[in-house]
């Protein structure tokens, strides 16, 4: 049981980092390992790092979405994953406000990042463009494995491989839809004399236009 003293210093130095008591018991929900962890030894190492290369309204971020920052090791886990990313390209504001809207990315294994950073460029993604780095968003979020077999589901409806690679490209969000919603979307499409023609379906802008806005006003709350 820890003691109240290392309890209180543990709140206060995630108060004196900017932490509402919102965002504190946010942080202590998604990690009550939180609570039995030192402040000093622990905690404030990781906060300094964080802090050279995170604006603070970001690290608040950080930390409440994902505590479990502090579970992971220092040196081994996190420096090696912002390393990696910095070699993709990664760096100053865009480091940031990747791990603000991708905090598990800090607890997320190399390997993943770099299965997840390859699949792009697989799609036919432009490396180092914005929608590669979406695109990168996207996968990372919903896992290598699961955005593959959304990939397949496509297929499955009738689209060839080359179709998939050209709707991912013009909406990367598309990778980030359930199976289900993609199905239900297109029973939508295909209602009341929308039909969408499989052969050619690339080529016609027009239709693949029409495509991507009824995915986007079916599913505008779920992707966003």
């Amino acid at each position: 049981m820890r003691s109240t003293e290392s309890l209180e210093k543990l709140v206060q130095l995630l108060k004196d980092s900017g932490l509402s008591k919102a965002q504190i018991r946010t942080a202590v929900i998604n990690n009550p390992r939180l609570l039995q962890l030192n402040a000093e030894n622990n905690l404030k190492p990781k906060i300094a790092f964080l802090r050279t290369f995170v604006q603070e309204e970001h690290l608040r971020k950080i930390i409440s979405a994902e505590a479990r920052i502090f579970n992971m090791n220092l040196d081994h886990n996190m420096k090696t994953t912002v390393s990696l990313l910095r070699e993709y390209g990664f760096e100053g504001n865009a480091l940031s406000e990747l791990l603000a809207k991708q905090p598990r990315m800090l607890t997320t294994s190399a390997k993943h990042i770099s299965e997840a950073f390859e699949l792009p460029g697989n799609l036919g993604f432009t490396k180092g463009s914005k929608m590669f780095f979406l695109a990168f968003r996207v996968i990372i979020s919903v896992g290598k494995d699961n955005t593959v077999r959304k990939l397949q589901n496509l297929q499955g409806l009738g689209f060839s491989e080359e179709q998939v690679k050209t709707m991912c490209r013009r909406l990367p969000h598309i990778m980030g839809i359930t199976e289900e919603n993609v199905k239900r979307t297109m029973d939508f499409i295909n209602s009341g004399n929308r039909s969408v023609e499989f052969d050619g379906f690339a080529k016609e802008t027009e239709e693949f236009s029409s495509f991507s806005f009824a995915l986007r006003k079916r599913l505008l709350k779920e992707i966003c």
